[in-house]
């Protein structure tokens, strides 16, 4: 499949099996990349977007948007 891109979908089963029914569940993101490469695939409002962002194989830490962590 050279030259094609493949998409990736994740779904969540939120009624009962993995999580309490009808509850707010938490949705973050993980990468090894950093920020600006993790928002060219997830776009530009991505830090936003999920309640919890690792970027840098969780060195660098966004929650709701703003950065509560960060390794050096």
């Amino acid at each position: 499949m050279a030259g094609r891109k493949l998409g990736l979908i994740a779904l969540f089963d939120v009624d009962g099996t993995l999580t309490a029914p009808r509850k707010v569940i938490t949705v973050g993101v993980v990468g090894g990349s950093d920020l600006v490469k993790i928002s060219e695939q997830l776009g530009k409002s991505a830090v936003n977007d999920y309640d919890y962002v690792f970027a840098e194989n969780g060195l660098v830490a966004y929650k709701n948007g703003d950065l509560i962590g960060q390794q050096v």
